[in-house]
């Protein structure tokens, strides 16, 4: 009886390292899945890396791409080699006020304007020569250092756009009417034509909200770029005349012209810049954006002269270098 007890104590001793080393051997393979999992995420994590910074040298490549155009059209503002001809007479180009100190050019001054297109069909520059005929104050700092204003038809040769346009801009009766107007436009055309309010395009500089105090921030804004802009998503916004007659007919609609915004560099004999190329409608611009009223040189029919009728007007006025 008591061999039996004896063995039966011993088997169970026996027993007591597996037992005890259970628990231990789990631990272990919980920890080995741990770090198991923690390598996958580091690797999940290392792979994410890669393709951004593939990504970020893709965007590397493609902006130093952009930059040596523009350091190529930094050439234009250098004086051109003994024997060249002058450049012919362009059409006219009106500047905002701090832009034209920047280039240190007067009314008459022939400027360059330079657009490199990356991508698509139409990949190369657009280059053509311009003179100053105006020069413009909207009272916006940023705006009189960046904008430039040319004619719609001059934009569309420009960039090649035949008749289509970025966007036709509106007025109301009034700035606070401007966002039930664009519920009645939105109610009416419907996508792919989208509707912006001049307070959802200019939200950040108004803490106070679109109904708050008349400012004369505001009535610079609202004077450059009018109470609502229409633009249209994906295709060629070509069909912009039977769109303007359609939002016409819009109750609190009071105007609208036709319009297009390209980014470009400026180079004078002297400096050059970057800016912002709106090409305006001279017979319908000023019911939405008043330009006459801003124009501090110059005056709005010279957009509509042909590059020799420019130059006879600047000339009459004493102007022509």
């Amino acid at each position: 009886m008591r061999t039996t007890s004896l063995m039966t104590f011993l088997g169970l001793c026996s027993l007591l390292p597996a037992a005890c080393d259970g628990p231990k051997a789990r631990e272990r393979e919980l920890a080995a899945a741990e770090e198991r999992a923690r390598c996958a995420e580091t690797q999940a994590a290392l792979e994410k890396l890669r393709q951004e910074n593939a990504a970020l040298r893709a965007e590397a490549d493609r902006l130093q791409a952009s930059l040596n155009q523009i350091v190529d059209a930094s050439a234009l503002h250098r004086a051109a080699p003994a024997g060249d001809p002058p450049a012919a007479p362009g059409p006219a180009i009106f500047l905002g006020e701090e832009l034209q100190r920047m280039l240190r050019v007067q009314p008459g001054d022939p400027v360059r304007l330079f657009a490199p297109i990356l991508e698509g069909p139409a990949a190369g520059a657009r280059d053509g020569t311009f003179r100053v005929a105006g020069v413009f104050a909207t009272g916006v700092g940023e705006l009189d250092a960046k904008l430039v204003l040319i004619s719609l038809r001059s934009a569309q040769d420009f960039h090649h756009m035949g008749q289509g346009v970025t966007a036709i801009l509106l007025r109301c009766q009034e700035p606070g009417a401007a966002a039930a107007v664009k519920g009645r436009i939105d109610a009416a055309l419907g996508f792919p034509y989208l509707t912006r309010t001049w307070y959802e395009l200019n939200r950040a500089l108004f803490s106070e909200g679109p109904d708050g105090p008349p400012s004369e921030l505001k009535t610079n804004l609202i004077a450059a770029g009018g109470h609502l802009t229409l633009l249209k998503v994906g295709a060629d916004f070509t069909e912009h005349e039977a769109v303007r007659a359609k939002l016409l007919q819009i109750e609190g609609v009071t105007a609208a012209t036709p319009s297009t915004y390209h980014e470009a560099i400026l180079a004078s004999d002297s400096n050059y810049a970057g800016v912002l190329v709106r090409g305006v409608d001279p017979a319908s611009t000023d019911a939405v954006t008043p330009v006459s009223r801003i124009l501090t040189q110059g005056k709005l029919e010279y957009l509509t002269l042909s590059p020799e009728e420019l130059g006879e007007a600047l000339d009459g006025m004493g102007v022509v270098k």
